[in-house]
């Protein structure tokens, strides 16, 4: 396939997602006009919208990059509206895939039709789909991390690099957790190829067969593949070597790309020196919590939404919990002390019937006491099949910045909410191995299906507030 006939594909399947999704949004709008958190964010958008940037809502979290951003998009051209406001998250969903093809491109060693249609199940995650009908910062909030993750992956786009990673901040503060992603897979690459640049000038003047002359890292498109061992060697020799090969294998586009990020983390530590925390405005139920279980709970969202991935892999994975039985007993007794001693419960998740969350708590999780115990096992299970999916197509350099970020983005929240999830998720799946032909067309028919059920429910579901004039309705 020519990259005309791949630009080609992408806008028309592009075309056809809009064509259909607008369909949806309209529907939605005519349900309902507020839904939940948009009670602060419609108000406040529409302040910003008309130029009135004095007006702030003390109970909003986050800083104000939503509301920007729909002023530039819609202020200069059209009234300002609760339709227009939603519609920007709707034309950022259409640029998610745009972007995430762009990413898939870069990463993935053969792209085809197949991959198309793996782009547009990965932003058709159904919990993610349902929010670009909505005015939340969720949509818009990945479409920033995208634009990032793809500018670092270009090379030498310096400036984007800091535009990107400061916009993605202002639609929300977390987002710098993903700018460090990248910074920690720069400097791990860096420590890996400078290895094994340098790595035998600084072995004793032996014999040529003393020497190490085992193969680079492969490639795939522009991700470098290396495992533990590369990166555990690599960390050695530099520590040796007081890391003085570093620097002498540091190029100037290398050491940009760094110094981009770096900047824009520094800019990040003065806001929360500045503001007193990550929060902004109501800090008091937002505050940062250990929260352990929240990992495990991300392997539950991934195994829901990514039950073809989980299929094709399941007898490997169970191979190698059998194989390693007496370390896999040893994991399971540490997540059940995890479980039993970190399970926080947000007061909102008792409260809040309006989400899936409450009703799989009070229904299961906070119903019998054995229930948070049981599921153990399977978290485990997920957790190895997450790794499964990943091993042959990403690096160690990827990997363990990917599950710190991941910890920072998660269990640092005490409110369970699978929007937390939305990023990390879609970040993982782009490094997914390249999946088989039945694996995306099931994993299409299933999003679908969950979408159709949920938009469904939402439609159908009325839920009546006594402090609240409008109809409720179910969400994600």
């Amino acid at each position: 396939m020519t990259l005309a006939m791949k630009k080609t594909t992408i806008v028309s399947a592009i075309i056809l997602y809009f064509t259909v999704a607008v369909q949806i949004f309209n529907y939605v709008f005519m349900m309902s006009q507020t839904v939940i958190d948009e009670l602060f964010h419609i108000p406040q958008g529409l302040q910003y919208c008309n130029l009135n940037f004095t007006y702030w809502d003390e109970k909003i979290t986050t800083l104000p990059g939503l509301y920007l951003i729909s002023t530039l998009v819609i202020g200069p051209f059209l009234e300002c509206s609760i339709y227009l406001l939603r519609f920007t998250n709707l034309l950022a969903s259409c640029v998610n895939i745009y972007l995430i093809n762009s990413i898939v491109l870069k990463t993935q060693k053969n792209y085809d039709f197949k991959t198309i249609v793996q782009v547009m199940n990965i932003a058709l995650l159904p919990p993610l789909f349902f929010f670009s009908n909505l005015y939340y910062t969720d949509t818009l909030s990945l479409t920033f991390v995208l634009l990032f993750i793809n500018s670092y992956l270009e090379k030498g786009r310096y400036i984007a690099l800091v535009l990107y990673g400061q916009f993605a901040i202002i639609v929300r503060q977390t987002n710098v957790i993903w700018v460090a992603l990248c910074l920690g897979n720069a400097l791990a690459d860096l420590l890996v190829q400078s290895y094994i640049e340098n790595r035998n000038s600084h072995l004793p003047k032996t014999s040529s067969k003393g020497k190490d002359k085992s193969n680079k890292p492969k490639m795939i498109k522009n991700v470098m593949i290396y495992n533990f061992s590369d990166l555990s060697s690599a960390i050695t020799f530099h520590i040796q070597s007081n890391f003085h090969f570093v620097l002498r294998s540091m190029t100037f586009v290398r050491f940009c790309e760094i110094l981009a990020m770096v900047s824009v983390m520094i800019g990040f530590m003065i806001f929360v020196l500045i503001n007193g925390s990550v929060v902004v405005g109501d800090k008091s139920a937002h505050t940062a919590s250990v929260h352990i279980p929240q990992l495990f709970y991300f392997t539950l969202f991934y195994g829901f939404f990514s039950i073809p991935f989980v299929l094709r892999n399941v007898l490997s994975v169970l191979r190698t919990l059998i194989k390693n039985k007496l370390k896999i007993l040893l994991v399971l007794a540490v997540c059940l002390v995890i479980v039993r001693f970190n399970t926080l419960i947000h007061p909102y998740l008792l409260a809040d019937n309006r989400h899936y969350t409450f009703y799989i708590w009070n229904k299961f999780y906070g119903k019998y006491w054995f229930a948070k115990y049981v599921v153990v096992p399977v978290y485990v299970f997920l957790g190895f099949s997450i790794y499964e999916n990943v091993k042959s197509s990403t690096s160690a350099g990827f990997i363990i910045p990917f599950l710190v970020c991941l910890f920072a983005s998660v269990a640092l929240q005490k409110m369970i909410e699978v929007r937390y999830f939305f990023i990390p998720y879609v970040i993982l799946k782009m490094r997914f191995a390249e999946p088989s032909w039945t694996t995306v067309v099931v994993d299409f028919i299933i999003n679908t299906i969950v979408s159709y059920i949920t938009f469904n429910i939402f439609f159908t579901k009325e839920i009546i507030w006594s402090d609240f004039n409008d109809i409720q309705r179910l969400i994600w």
